[in-house]
């Protein structure tokens, strides 16, 4: 138990230790972040993938505090991380989010309207086969666009509605890479939905809450 409490309490002074010296720089072509390992840094036209979790803590049911971490991949594999626990994060999560989600929207939409199929974690799209997404561990659901009726984000986790109110399938935000992405295309499929959703709002229904 002595060595599990010491190894414990290495672990939270290296994690703030890490803290300290970490700092996030932004300019206009990307962002770079400096560690006591060194800088990383990544042009926004470089980013391929964008994995989002933002964690909400309650005490008694009331909301105390939001910790957001961020991942960038760029199309070489290599990943930028944006850990939790930084100052203003809501604010840094918000321009990430607003600075890639374009840029990756206009390279995949092409890619899309060529019939390409689309894959965004375990959910999968293309104009031929509709929405493939699973319902649970052991089942998946095709959803054809004929039949397809919007998506929503909401606690952690995107669903696919379908207009039959059969489900769609549903993934967790922090486990499907441009989800923000991903809910825009969705949400242009459907000819009733002219209004696209600020981004400071689709962060705002992706928090899971604990």
């Amino acid at each position: 138990m002595t060595v599990l409490i010491g190894f414990f309490v290495v672990t939270l002074a290296v994690v703030a230790v890490s803290l300290i010296f970490l700092k996030v720089r932004i300019f206009a072509e990307g962002i770079a972040v400096t560690s006591i390992s060194g800088e990383n840094e990544i042009r926004w036209d470089q980013v391929e993938s964008l994995y989002f979790e933002a964690i909400q803590q309650r005490q008694y049911g009331i909301p105390v505090m939001t910790s957001y971490t961020l991942r960038l991949a760029d199309m070489s594999g290599n990943m930028l991380k944006i850990p939790a626990g930084l100052s203003r994060a809501r604010v840094l999560a918000n321009l990430i989010v607003n600075k890639t989600t374009p840029l990756i929207t206009e390279r995949l939409v092409p890619r899309f309207n060529s019939g390409e199929r689309l894959t965004f974690g375990s959910i999968h799209m293309s104009l031929r086969e509709g929405i493939q997404a699973k319902a649970n561990a052991f089942n998946t659901v095709i959803t054809p666009w004929s039949m397809f009726a919007g998506v929503q984000i909401k606690m952690g986790m995107l669903s696919i509605l379908r207009r039959d109110g059969k489900k769609g399938g549903v993934a967790a935000i922090s486990r499907t890479p441009n989800a923000f992405v991903l809910q825009k295309l969705l949400a242009q499929m459907v000819r009733t939905q002219t209004k696209s959703i600020p981004a400071d709002e689709l962060i705002k229904a992706a928090k899971f809450s604990l």
